[in-house]
This record gives C-alpha cells, structure tokens and sequence, in this order.
C-alpha cells in the first residue's frame, strides 16, 4: 500500500467531519486486527492510511484542534520524516512528560463529551479502562464507529489465502487431544464456554495454518467452544478440501468468519464464558459482557502453545537447519554477485524472503 503524504490532511479534514456529525470530540486509530495482532494485512492499516505513518507500532488520536501519534523508540526517526507536513505530532513513548494515550483521551475528553473508536480494533483491557475513566469524569464513549472506511474508498478486501490443515506427522497432537485439554481448562475455571480471538492459538489449537498477515501462518478466524461443540469463524472459501475435511471429522462446525457478532449476539450463552481481555477486542468483550457472566483469563492455549512436544521440536530443528543454511548461502552471493550488481537493502531483503521460502517450504508450518 503506497502512502502519499500529501493527502494526509485532508483526510484528517474528513475524518473531523465526519465525527462531527456523530458527536465525538476525539477518535482513537489504533494500529491493530479484530484479534489484537502485533502485525496485520492491509485492510487493517487505517492508522497508515489516516497518518502516513509506515511502522508496525503506531497510535493515532485525532480531536478538532489537533492529532498526535504515538510511537516507540524503534521509529521515532522515521515517523518525524514520514509525518512532516501532516500536521500530526509525533508523541514519543516512554519519553519523561508524554503521557500514555489512554492518558492523552482521558484528558482530552472534556464532561458531558464523547469519545469514539471501531470497538473491533481496540484491546479489550484497555478498552475497559478508557470507559471506566470516562465515565468518572461523566464523558461518553462510542465504540461502533468505522469512520475510517468512510473514508478510504478503495480500501483493500479483508484477506482470504488459502487455509491448510496440518498432518499428526508435523503436529504430534491431534485437534481432539487438544480441544479436551482445553476443555480441562474451561472445567477448573467453571466455564461453560470458551471464546478464543487470538489468531496464533486458533491456528494452534485447530491444527490450521494460513496467509493472511504477511509472514505470520494465520487466518482471520475466531473460535467458540463449549463442554459438547465447537464453532470456528473463517473464510469456508479459504479452506482447502483436506482442511474442511479434517475440522468436520474433528467434530468442529464451520461458519463464516463475519457471522461472529450475530452468532454471539443471538446464542443461547452459558452462565459463565471465559476469554483473554488482552488478546480479545473490546467489540467482543463488551457484546458478551452483557449477556453472561465473563471469567477473565490468560488463554490456556498460550501456555499449551508454549510446550512443544517431541515432534514440534524436531519440527522447529528442521526449519533452523534450513534457515541457517539458507542464510548462509545468502551471505555468500552478497558477498560475490550480488555486490557487483550494485542492489540496494529492499531487494538483498526481497532476494532473502524468496530464497527462504523456496528452500524452506515449511515456513508453511
């Protein structure tokens, strides 16, 4: 996605219109998915989008009268470049006398005003906070609000890249194995529902890979489990016959990957669910958090995730064998051919990820 710069005030112009008319004095853009990702596709990028601003880390809160981004200490360079003449300003993290964004709206939001964001793309812990430290100083908080896409007309489709089902052989640990452990999990907190955002551990736990944020082996999905079923929310398109195949033969029902907010708003909820505020948007959180009673965890999947069995580990081995050889032969040709073609950092880099992934197809894994 290419960023003109020039552009970038007068979608800032849009944007406050557009709050205008839906009564909100500031708008926060985070940089995150529906699932709290660290990285994301380009149908995600409205905080790149609205600020010009290209790094991974980046916040940006916009009121009537100004618009800062925050930022770490990997892009402050950068970011000062990128965003020269957007009228937006650089807020440093972690610097003595910036305050923390959640700070920054808190203060902002003057009583009796609301502040607004797309609930789908902010963390539900910290979505929980802004809205108890609002409601202290009687401020109002909307978190239904995509004006983003209001704006960005030719905004790019959500991702759909095929979606593969890992063999016993590359796993050691079939999806029936690990739903009953879960289960275990769920049993111990007295939950009788489980609702997994995280895309990392819906790949894990459902045995699935996919392609859809740029090297990082997810799919948009959402999972739901209960002592007796288990729903996963993905593309049915995406999904490769040996990968449908296997979810239903693992007792797993397959719905379409926007149906989640429909199927949580209509379910028939158990007495309790349990979920991760960290790794959950607050669009989520705060839809359940009026129909049950919410047991606020660290996802059990995490921690199962974290413990590699015997043929994960022989697994990872392989791809570092092949990896380091890879990059060994990588650093040879820079230093031989590659020098002599006179190619800059982006093409060593581009020349790299195609090397990797010719010589490494596990990289699939």
């Amino acid at each position: 996605m290419i960023i003109n710069n020039e552009n970038v005030p007068s979608r800032i112009a849009a944007l406050r219109g557009l709050m205008r008319r839906e009564g909100i004095s500031v708008y926060l853009i985070p940089d995150s998915d529906y699932h709290n990702s660290e990285y994301v596709g380009d149908h995600f990028k409205c905080r790149e989008y609205m600020s010009g601003f290209t790094g991974s880390n980046g916040i940006l809160a916009v009121s009537m009268d100004e618009a800062v981004l925050w930022t770490d200490g990997r892009y402050f360079i950068q970011a000062e470049k990128e965003l020269e003449g957007s009228g937006i300003e650089t807020y440093r993290m972690g610097e003595e006398g910036v305050p923390t964004y959640q700070q920054y709206v808190t203060d902002k939001v003057a009583p009796g005003e609301t502040f607004g964001c797309d609930g789908r793309v902010l963390n539900a812990y910290v979505g929980k906070k802004l809205r108890r430290n609002l409601e202290e100083k009687r401020a109002g908080m909307r978190c239904d609000l995509d004006l983003v896409n209001e704006i960005w007309i030719d905004r790019p489709a959500l991702s759909s890249e095929p979606v593969i089902s890992l063999g016993f052989f590359l796993t050691g640990e079939n999806v029936t194995s690990k739903l009953k452990r879960v289960r275990a999990e769920m049993k111990k907190a007295g939950a009788g529902a489980f609702m997994l955002s995280s895309l990392d551990d819906v790949m894990w736990l459902t045995n699935l890979r996919g392609g859809d944020v740029h090297y990082t082996p997810v799919a948009l999905s959402y999972l739901y489990l209960t002592m007796t079923e288990c729903v996963i929310f993905v593309n049915p398109s995406s999904l490769t016959d040996a990968a449908r195949v296997n979810l239903t033969e693992e007792g797993i029902t397959i719905k379409p990957y926007g149906d989640v907010i429909d199927f949580l708003s209509t379910r028939a909820l158990p007495d309790k669910v349990m979920l991760d505020p960290r790794r959950t948007s607050y669009g989520i959180y705060s839809l359940l958090e009026g129909r049950t009673t919410l047991i606020d965890a660290a996802n059990p999947t995490e921690f199962m995730e974290a413990c590699k069995n015997d043929v994960e580990i022989r697994m990872i081995r392989d791809v570092y064998l092949r990896d380091s050889a890879t990059l060994t032969r990588f650093l040879y040709l820079m230093k031989t051919a590659y020098v002599d073609e006179g190619i800059d950092e982006r093409e060593a880099a581009r020349r790299l990820d195609a090397m990797r992934l010719e010589s490494a197809g596990c990289y699939d894994l």
